[in-house]
């Protein structure tokens, strides 16, 4: 099995009712490795999409958009909770712990889920009288926000999984970044005095450089990020 998580191998072989014929190859180090601990049989990285605030057996709490390195997903030889690092500044790992793995994720996000739905349908159930009465004197193409209400949060579900896959990248690009307003003038000095490592405006452009014609028309800063 390739491209499978410890956790999802080990369900996948419970889950076979009948006789099966298992293909191992014979590599004693790497067993023991990862037997010990030494070596990860996981590797890779997820993004919360809900909050864990009241943590259980230890575990770790989280927000909605924090980053985990996951490195075993059957934690102590058990199905139920992921080892990961948890993710900081720079990309570094900050924190050692373990998190609910997906199906317990996924149960605790739906769960969440609901809960505000039915928080926000309380609220606004008083209201719906009268904008149902002010619906009727309108004529629009537009949904209002009762109807919305309904299209985002008819499903059980939310839009995304409670953990999703991720991967730590670093653009092999420049990035631009367009200051615009009235406070532009300010915004780029700042930028260039607080952190000159890391942005530079250029002095002086053409007429013929579709950025600068940008700068020209928007009346803006354009800066290069020098460490995206």
């Amino acid at each position: 099995m390739k491209g499978v998580t410890r956790e999802e191998a080990v369900l996948f072989l419970l889950s076979l009712q009948e006789r099966i014929d298992l293909i191992v190859q014979h590599s004693p180090d790497e067993y023991n490795a990862v037997a010990s601990g030494q070596m990860p049989g996981d590797s890779f990285h997820i993004k919360t999409h809900f909050h864990y605030t009241e943590p259980t057996d230890g575990e770790m709490s989280f927000r909605c958009g924090d980053v985990f390195h996951v490195v075993d997903t059957l934690h102590n030889g058990t199905v139920g909770a992921w080892q990961v690092y948890r993710i900081g500044r720079n990309n570094q790992e900050v924190q050692k712990g373990t998190i609910p793995n997906k199906a317990r994720a996924e149960e605790l996000a739906t769960a969440q889920f609901n809960a505000t739905k039915k928080e926000m349908s309380g609220n606004d159930g008083k209201h719906n009288f009268f904008r149902r009465r002010r619906s009727t004197h309108r004529r629009s193409k537009s949904l209002g926000k009762e109807h919305w209400d309904e299209v985002v949060l008819s499903d059980s579900i939310s839009k995304f999984p409670a953990y999703e896959r991720v991967v730590l990248t670093q653009p092999g690009f420049v990035r631009p970044l367009i200051v615009l307003g009235a406070v532009a003038d300010l915004a780029r000095d700042r930028l260039l005095s607080d952190s000159p490592d890391k942005f530079a405006s250029p002095s002086k452009y053409c007429s013929y450089c579709i950025h600068c014609i940008i700068r020209q028309l928007a009346n803006s800063i354009y800066f290069h990020i020098m460490e995206p």
